[in-house]
């Protein structure tokens, strides 16, 4: 081939792929929430009021009914929390050597995951014990659960919990050292984004339509991640919205859903 012959159009789309794949080194994390997705939206996810640990008569002292909830609730989390991640992730990655930065991600998500994996226990526990205290029906709980959310959103310390969520923190580049920051990164990136999107997670779960609000509470906390003004209004009004179609629909649809 004649040095100025142009490239295959192969060998340029492998440059581009590695060129990309450099620059977003966090590529196959979002592979993983987008699988997680299609798990999500599928007919059998049961988390929410009609998980098996919350239903009627259900033995949710056993462990696998256990091992079922919070092994949904953690592919919610994978769906719905990843994408929010990518700027902490790739500063992670960024801030490691090039040859441990898979490492450092999945180090990272380790800690981001425990802590959120802790929060889901803490949450079904919560659901079955709404569940006892309010029969059957959580449509109604669900609308109060959206109203919390409205009003938890309008707080300055949730103003300050969805700051922290933009911090980094500096990184040893090798070593024990290095696993041991990745892990306090992602655990505390973790505790802020539990504080920051729990009440709004756990208001998506309550709803009688889970997965339909799992894919607004997500495109909600994208907008406040990537777009939204501090004091806006818009998430707050959204969750109003949602409160009172709750509250309104819960009776017109009731026979339908039961």
């Amino acid at each position: 081939m004649s040095p100025l012959a142009p490239a295959p159009s192969s060998h340029l789309a492998r440059l581009a792929i590695r060129r990309f794949a450099a620059w977003h080194p966090e590529w196959w994390v979002l592979v993983i929430s987008a699988g997680a997705w299609c798990f999500l939206l599928g007919p059998g996810w049961t988390v929410g009021c009609s998980c098996a640990l919350v239903a009627p008569n259900a033995g949710w002292r056993s462990p696998e009914a256990w091992g079922r909830g919070l092994g949904d609730w953690v592919v919610m989390v994978l769906a719905m929390m990843l994408p929010l991640m990518i700027i902490p992730m790739r500063a992670t990655a960024f801030g490691s050597l090039w040859r441990r930065r898979h490492w450092a991600i999945s180090t990272f998500l380790a800690g981001y995951l425990t802590v959120w994996t802790a929060a889901g226990a803490a949450i079904l526990l919560l659901l079955i014990l709404l569940r006892e205290t309010h029969a059957s029906d959580c449509r109604w709980l669900s609308g109060a659960g959206f109203v919390a959310a409205a009003t938890w959103q309008s707080t300055a310390l949730k103003r300050r919990l969805s700051a922290a969520c933009h911090r980094t923190s500096p990184l040893a580049p090798d070593g024990w050292r290095a696993h041991r920051d990745c892990l306090r990164f992602g655990a505390d990136h973790g505790i802020h984004c539990v504080g920051n999107c729990g009440v709004l997670m756990l208001a998506a779960m309550l709803s009688p339509w889970h997965q339909p609000m799992m894919v607004a509470a997500t495109v909600l906390l994208l907008y406040e991640r990537y777009r939204a003004r501090p004091r806006g209004c818009a998430i707050p009004l959204t969750l109003g919205l949602l409160a009172v179609w709750h509250c309104v629909a819960s009776p017109i649809f009731a026979g339908v859903l039961d």
